[in-house]
């Protein structure tokens, strides 16, 4: 039995009013107009995944009490009209040492895509307090993670793009320790079905 093929371009409701699906004439690339929760895609499901990470052999520092822009950042187009986005970030080795040298902080994600903006309920602290002041250079190292979500409306087909911004509680707060080519801080970002 010879194998059969259909060839389209596209395929369109009943009426030929809408075009649910349209494949591109040379890749073959498939595009769905509109997923409902009829066609598998229930609120919450993921639709895609976009994966991001800063490298550096040296840690940053800051002794600002308001929040600053790091090097992390991470973009993703939303495909839905209305999307939300969750975002979820490891910071690797944040410290402080016992004698108040080096301060704890915060960590904030904002949307950067026009004026910056954080992101509601996207903020946490870190802090380590080594030996209780015994000792003069004694420093604590740990991994620091969260995540949070955004829902927007109206951005479909614009790009957002999201940045870990930084403040310290007091002194010098340090971060990205250690984030080298094998241990990279990390930030992804996901677009859940609604």
């Amino acid at each position: 039995m010879s194998d059969s093929i259909l060839q389209v371009n596209q395929i369109k409701d009943k009426g030929g009013n809408a075009t649910g699906i349209t494949v591109a004439d040379s890749s073959a690339n498939v595009t769905i107009n509109q997923l409902t929760t009829s066609t598998g895609f229930p609120a919450g499901h993921i639709l895609q995944t976009v994966l991001g990470s800063h490298n550096t052999t040296n840690p940053s520092a800051t002794s600002s009490t308001s929040y600053i822009a790091t090097a992390l950042t991470i973009q993703i187009t939303p495909i839905q009209a209305n999307a939300k986005i969750f975002i979820g970030t490891n910071i690797g080795s944040t410290h402080r040492d016992e004698q108040g040298n080096h301060g704890g902080g915060y960590f904030m994600i904002y949307n950067t895509t026009g004026s910056a903006t954080a992101v509601a309920g996207s903020a946490w602290r870190t802090y380590q307090l080594v030996n209780g002041g015994s000792q003069s250079h004694s420093y604590g190292y740990h991994s620091s993670n969260s995540w949070c979500v955004e829902t927007l409306s109206g951005q479909q087909g614009t790009q957002q793009t999201y940045t870990l911004y930084v403040k310290s509680s007091e002194g010098d707060f340090y971060f990205f320790n250690g984030q080298a080519a094998d241990n990279p801080a990390k930030m992804y970002a996901q677009e859940l079905a609604v």
